[in-house]
């Protein structure tokens, strides 16, 4: 597989109440973890875009962060908007589940302190946490390098779910990250 390189300008975020087939991304890496009998993540990483899928109980919340409007799915779309104005959005369901979402454009030179922030978040992981990462290979002469990383983790009493995510753009210079955060009130 060769990078090709999207723009940070495309990023969508997709935000699903209900089930979402992921069959359709194109899913580089993934994995599940079951936390609880009635509690699982399920995450990966799409080209230079990200998914978080989450099982409370019966229901199910999706977050997809991705270089394109998600138009296929036919789960009840929450949040289906361009990240260029965004930088926060919270959303509370009826069903009990607190979802926050925190976005920020970064320049590529900041790149040593988000790594050092990365490196923390996966020293802290608990052994029912998640980190994921994919480097790109480059193109021929292409000394930039491109890559995905996120990292998930569960609070331990189970009420939350907190993920660090991040996304570089090497031809433009940026590097974006996102937070999320999803707070369950289980009965």
């Amino acid at each position: 597989m060769v990078f090709i390189d999207q723009s940070a300008t495309n990023l969508h975020l997709s935000v699903y109440d209900g089930d979402v087939d992921l069959s359709p991304l194109n899913i580089i890496k993934q994995t599940s973890q079951q936390l609880s009998p009635t509690l699982s993540l399920h995450m990966g990483i799409i080209g230079a875009s990200h998914f978080i899928k989450v099982q409370y109980g019966s229901d199910f919340f999706t977050e997809i962060f991705a270089c394109t409007d998600l138009t296929d799915f036919q789960s009840n779309k929450l949040y289906p908007n361009s990240t260029k104005e965004l930088r926060n959005l919270s959303l509370e369901r009826t069903n009990g589940l607190q979802y926050n979402f925190q976005h920020q454009f970064h320049a590529l030179k900041e790149q040593a302190l988000i790594y050092q922030e990365l490196d923390t978040a996966v020293k802290r992981l608990s052994p029912k946490g998640i980190h994921l990462s994919f480097t790109f290979p480059q193109a021929h002469n292409n000394k930039l390098i491109a890559r995905t990383i996120t990292v998930a983790d569960v609070s331990e009493d189970l009420s939350t779910i907190q993920s660090f995510t991040i996304h570089e753009y090497p031809q433009e210079k940026i590097i974006v990250t996102n937070r999320s955060r999803f707070s369950f009130t289980l009965g």
